[in-house]
């Protein structure tokens, strides 16, 4: 029987995308999320992250689809020194869904209570926000505490667009992904009109300046390459790697690397 999840949290690319990150690491990449509010509506935000996931070698069909067949993965213990987690998968209308979303009206109610003072604070039952004019420092706070969550969850399935913004699924079931994101904190989360197409150049120019998400040889479980070729060009690049060191320079041994056709 499989299991339903792999022992390793895996990225997967293309070759140059690979030797880029065993070079230098996992560097931040804008991702477009289209944010629900409610059930019919959204908000585009360019979230800066590196995507990860734990599906099972011989299961990552999709995965390898659309982002490539070359893949790293990663050990338990680096997932938890990195604070990575699943997102938020939510169901319309589910219990949650509303929970959160109750949470959202509150967060705006708050900031809109401070923000005109002649507002009178409505009561738990009519939206339910607290009764009270709230200290600007709190307001900020929830709603930053507020969006850091919103950018963590996903809807179970919905609209897929590819890169263009065209829509290429109606109902994909993005719980399928299994993702693990690692949100870079220190770059900002930038609105996004829907108008545009893709994510403007000046908002990827900012993660340019962030320290990329870097990680020890012994931290790497297996490196999955598309072609039998591809080894050497891996493991050549190891040992001249500055940051991982290799087997030339560490005492820390050579992770599995193979192809596809390889795994054991």
């Amino acid at each position: 029987m499989s299991p339903v999840s792999s022992s390793l949290l895996y990225h997967y690319t293309d070759k140059n995308g690979l030797l880029g990150i065993i070079k230098n690491g996992f560097k931040p990449s804008y991702s477009r999320e289209k944010i629900l509010t409610n059930p019919d509506a959204h908000f585009d935000f360019a979230v800066p992250m590196a995507c990860f996931c734990d599906i099972p070698e011989e299961l990552a069909t999709i995965q390898r689809s659309n982002y490539g067949d070359y893949a790293i993965g990663l050990y338990d213990s680096w997932r938890i020194e990195n604070r990575l987690n699943p997102i938020l998968y939510l169901s319309k209308d589910s219990d949650l869904f509303n929970q959160i979303k109750k949470l959202g009206e509150i967060t705006v109610y708050a900031k809109n209570t401070y923000e005109d003072k002649t507002l009178t604070p409505r009561t738990r039952d009519t939206i339910t926000a607290a009764d009270f004019h709230p200290d600007p420092d709190i307001v900020e706070e929830l709603k930053e505490l507020f969006y850091s969550l919103l950018i963590r969850v996903k809807p179970y399935t919905g609209p897929k667009y590819d890169k263009a913004g065209e829509l290429v699924n109606m109902e994909f079931k993005y719980y399928d992904e299994r993702e693990y994101r690692y949100i870079f904190e220190r770059l900002p989360v930038n609105p996004v009109d829907k108008k545009e197409t893709n994510i403007p150049e000046y908002i990827r120019k900012v993660a340019e300046s962030e320290p990329f998400l870097c990680f020890k040889l012994s931290d790497i479980g297996r490196i999955i390459v598309k072609e039998p070729s591809d080894v050497n060009d891996v493991i050549e690049l190891i040992n001249n790697s500055d940051i991982l060191g290799g087997n030339k320079k560490h005492s820390a041994k050579m992770p599995i690397i193979c192809t596809w056709d390889n795994i054991t």
